[in-house]
Parts: C-alpha cells; sequence; structure tokens
C-alpha cells in the first residue's frame, strides 16, 4: 500500500471551494455577454422594419404602427423572434420602433428612431 499516491480530503475541498468562487464570479457575466450579444438580433431586425416603414411610407400616406402591414416575415409568425418581441408606435411623419428581449435577452431593451437613432438597455 506503501506506493499508492492519491490527494487528500482537504486538498479536494480546497479545489471545489475555488471552482465554485470562479462560477459565482463568471456566471453573472456570461449572462450579461449573452444579453449583450442577442442586441444584434434585435438591430438587424430593426432595420429590416425600418426598411419596411419607409416602403410603407413611399406606397402609403404614412408610417404604420402594425407590423403585420409590413411586408416582414417574423420567426416566430406574428411579430417576434425567440429572443424578442417588436412594437412600433407611428404617425404619418415619424415612428419609434422598440425590441423587447424575452428568453435569453430579458431586461434588454432596443429602440430605433425614425431619425436613425437607437438606444439600448442592457441589465
Amino acid at each position: 500500500m506503501r506506493g499508492k499516491r492519491g490527494f487528500t480530503l482537504i486538498e479536494v475541498l480546497i479545489v471545489v471551494i475555488i471552482l465554485g468562487i470562479l462560477a459565482t464570479i463568471a456566471v453573472p457575466q456570461f449572462t450579461k455577454l449573452v444579453a449583450r450579444s442577442r442586441t444584434a438580433e434585435a438591430y438587424v431586425t430593426l432595420g429590416a422594419i425600418k426598411t419596411g416603414e419607409e416602403i410603407y411610407r413611399l406606397e402609403g400616406t404614412g408610417y404604420t404602427a402594425t407590423l403585420t402591414d409590413l411586408d416582414i416575415i417574423f420567426p416566430d409568425g406574428g411579430t417576434g423572434s425567440p429572443n424578442f418581441d417588436y412594437t412600433a408606435v407611428a404617425d404619418a411623419t415619424t415612428y419609434t420602433i422598440t425590441a423587447t428581449g424575452k428568453e435569453s435577452a430579458v431586461g434588454v431593451v432596443v429602440t430605433l428612431e425614425q431619425d436613425g437613432t437607437s438606444d439600448v438597455t442592457i441589465p
């Protein structure tokens, strides 16, 4: 039995404690990083909605707040995607499109104005 080597219980506990500390630091940072990466999806879809709004205005008398009036197919079949719901507030001359996060992007809000300005909120 003399030639066997191994780890003591203390050494294993120290490693487990260190891994626990690293996990408590890394998981919240990873969650923020995932939420931030989801904003790229929102920007792409907001760009498509913006293009749809401009085409709608050229064909009619103004912008629309009803996203189903636009010639856009959303991934969920309605007006959203697995990560965001999209809404619009519009009148004849201006619009504001908002992407509100859900699932892995909860708390993320991205807005796009008619003049091209945008705003992002990441929790």
